[in-house]
Order: structure tokens, then C-alpha cells, then sequence
């Protein structure tokens, strides 16, 4: 748990990217993470639950800036990359 922080902020720009420029290596990283998301046996149940707490940190994040426009932004970033993720459920990655 002590990477987690970094991983978030990692993965955060990965989704900000393919959101923005729908690069193949942002998809096939966030299938990827998907995969793993179900080797660790995390159920995608727990993704709209996660999407509401990371909306809110974003909205505590840019205080004022907030504003209807920058959350569809962000809710749309998250929904395509948690599409992508959970294609992922269906593959099988080795590394």
C-alpha cells in the first residue's frame, strides 16, 4: 500500500492522456491494469464507489476552478478509462 500514491498519480495522468489523445499504449496500460485489478480479486462493484471518492478529492483538489464543465471532464476521463479497465477483466496478461 505504501506505492499507492504514486500509482494513483500515475495512473491519473495515463487517464487524462488516452481521455485527451486516445493513445494505444494508454488503452493497452489501462487493460492491463484492469487484468490485474481482477487478479487481486477486486470487483468491479467497488468502481462506482471509487469514482464518486475520486471525484470528490478532485473537486477538494481545484476548490474554485470546479465547475460543472471540469467535472464532466473528469467523470467522462473516468468512465472511458474504467470501460477500458474492465475489458481488461477478459484478458490475461503476462509480464
Amino acid at each position: 500500500m505504501r506505492h499507492q500514491p504514486v500509482l494513483l498519480t500515475m495512473v491519473l495522468m495515463v487517464l487524462v492522456n488516452h481521455y485527451v489523445n486516445k493513445y494505444s499504449a494508454t488503452e493497452l496500460y489501462l487493460r492491463y491494469l484492469g487484468s490485474k485489478h481482477k487478479d487481486r480479486q477486486i470487483p468491479p462493484e467497488l468502481y462506482p464507489k471509487f469514482r464518486s471518492a475520486l471525484l470528490a478529492t478532485l473537486e477538494r483538489f481545484h476548490g474554485p476552478d470546479w465547475d460543472k464543465g471540469l467535472s464532466e471532464q473528469w467523470q467522462g476521463a473516468i468512465d472511458l478509462a474504467t470501460q477500458i479497465m474492465l475489458e481488461g477483466y477478459k484478458e490475461h496478461f503476462i509480464v
